[in-house]
């Protein structure tokens, strides 16, 4: 290593550094990040979403100047050159970076967010779609396509007007989402993956149940603008009584691994689809989907294959996507409130299915505890618990009288009242609480199926004992 390098190779080289760090390192997303999960700042690529050393900086720069070899002067001594980039290029291109204080998801705000509280500058996940060509003319195969998914002109307009809504006015989170059906194989997943998905420049995710939106760490609602639930399953009160937050509410408790949990503001939009008839058990008063017709083949499923590969072909042509986003961009949204849908025939159906439904899943769960606490079924149920109570009363549940004396309970370190079936005196249900295991009971009962109304459970019980009158709980 020289211990002065000549006036030609220092100019030569800051001028080739400047241009490696102009023109390769930031349009590609290169910054340095730092926040108190890190132990050390570093280099951090917005596109890749990942961490990365100092020695990153020079083996990009390598691969960046084995492309422009005619940036090197010819008189240069490139021995030199190196000596010089390899003691001096990793400290010159780290300090051009950019330094973020970590990552937010700001729709319409392009490159870095800067809080307007502290001034600290953040990487913004969100992109917006570049169209080259301001065309509108999309092909008659993508009116077909959107015929085939939802035949009734009303809702047809409706959705196309949720989906221009995300496009056109990103910040305004839907209080309402999109309730999806179908025969397997009719085009849902080939709208989000291939059409939705490159114009939301992959601000999309696809889970595969609930947990995995709502559960712990889950940070999916903070950082994309959709959402797809695909055939996502639960027969969980709890779960279900928590989707309704997440559908309506703006704001969302987001808690991240190595970081405080705190109420933040989300964009997400959300999109259920599912093949059954009913994918969620829904209240009578349900404003939070929409639910078009479901979805069937035109003819059968290999002519709806075969339509949707001539679509495909024409999506891949130069300029297609280009012609759905101004499309969508330019969708009427007059009448379109993001706040509140009136309710569909098809969200109808399935309310009134429903209703016998929130019969079973509260029998279910009665009948496989016996006995529980008050506390324990509004744990269970949250707001739906006085629904649930009212199935329970109709079946023959009762609470301890309020006269009678409680009964120390060992599971529960105190006396207790309990919730249990008619046919079963206090002490039993104590007994059962305490040993849920070594209690015989004859329960004659056998759930319906989810569609049929269950109007009651025959529970009788070996042991006989003077009843105490019964008071609703």
């Amino acid at each position: 290593m020289p211990e002065q390098y000549s006036p030609e190779v220092i100019q030569a080289a800051k001028k080739i550094c400047a241009t490696y760090v102009k023109e390769y390192l930031k349009p590609r997303g290169y910054l340095k990040i730092s926040n108190d999960k890190l132990l050390k700042t570093r280099v951090y690529n917005r596109y890749t979403k990942t961490n990365h050393d100092n020695e990153i900086l020079l083996n990009q720069f390598y691969k960046f100047l084995s492309k422009n070899e005619d940036l090197i002067p010819a008189n240069i001594d490139t021995d030199e050159l190196e000596e010089y980039f390899s003691e001096k290029l990793i400290g010159y291109a780290y300090r051009s970076l950019t330094l973020v204080a970590g990552e937010v998801f700001e729709p319409d705000r392009n490159g870095l967010y800067t809080c307007p509280k502290s001034d600290l500058d953040f990487v913004n996940t969100w992109e917006k779609y570049s169209p080259v060509t301001t065309s509108q003319e999309v092909s008659s195969l993508w009116y077909e396509f959107l015929e085939r998914m939802f035949p009734d002109d009303a809702e047809r307009h409706k959705v196309c007007q949720w989906l221009a809504h995300m496009f056109q006015r990103p910040r305004e989170r839907p209080s309402w989402h999109l309730m999806l059906t179908s025969e397997a194989g009719t085009g849902k997943g080939f709208l989000v993956g291939e059409v939705l998905t490159p114009l939301l420049c992959d601000n999309t995710h696809i889970l595969k149940s609930f947990s995995q939106l709502m559960g712990k760490f889950s940070h999916s609602l903070e950082s994309n603008m959709l959402i797809l639930l695909d055939d996502t399953k639960s027969k969980s009160a709890s779960t279900q009584t928590e989707l309704k937050s997440v559908l309506s509410e703006e704001r969302q408790y987001i808690e991240k691994k190595g970081f405080q949990g705190e109420m933040k503001r989300t964009y997400a939009r959300l999109i259920l689809a599912s093949n059954e008839t009913r994918p969620l058990r829904l209240d009578g008063d349900e404003r939070r989907w929409f639910a078009p017709a479901k979805i069937v083949h035109k003819e059968s499923k290999e002519e709806t294959q075969a339509f949707i590969t001539k679509l495909y072909s024409w999506l891949s042509q130069d300029g297609s996507l280009d012609t759905i986003y101004n499309w969508f961009m330019s969708y009427d949204l007059t009448d379109f409130n993001h706040k509140s849908v009136e309710q569909s025939n098809t969200l109808k159906r399935m309310i009134e299915s429903s209703e016998s439904v929130s019969k079973v899943l509260a029998l279910e769960w009665a009948n496989d505890k016996k006995v529980f606490t008050y506390n324990e079924l509004k744990e269970e149920f949250k707001q739906d618990t006085d629904l649930v109570k009212s199935h329970i009363i109709e079946a023959g549940w009762i609470a301890t009288a309020r006269n009678q004396k409680a009964i120390k309970s060992s599971r529960a370190g105190k006396a207790v009242r309990l919730i249990h079936p008619a046919e079963m005196t206090h002490k039993e249900a104590v007994d059962l609480y305490d040993n849920p295991m070594g209690y015989e009971v004859n329960v004659q009962n056998t759930l319906p199926a989810e569609d049929d109304i269950v109007k009651g459970l025959d529970l009788s019980f070996e042991k006989e004992e003077e009843q105490v009158e019964p008071v609703p709980f």
